[in-house]
């Protein structure tokens, strides 16, 4: 398996968000914006494979909860 990416670029925010909906958890997020941000990006550039045919089968969201699933099966 080779994981290329989306070619869509989310924040840290934006899976913290998905992952508290997910487990139904009752929790804020709280940002120190006294603190650096680290990377500002980390997208990844699929133009060469979307040049070979590839398209990604799986959307983001989906790939997270399988992913989610699996590991809490195997605990």
């Amino acid at each position: 398996l080779i994981n290329i990416g989306s070619g869509k670029d989310l924040s840290i925010e934006n899976y913290a968000k998905y992952l508290i909906k997910f487990f139904n958890a009752n929790l804020k997020i709280k940002k120190n914006l006294k603190m650096p941000d680290g990377i500002k990006r980390k997208l990844l550039n699929i133009n060469l494979a979307k040049s070979l045919g590839w398209t990604a089968k799986t959307k983001l969201h989906e790939g997270l909860k399988i992913t989610i699933r699996d590991f809490l099966n195997k605990k």
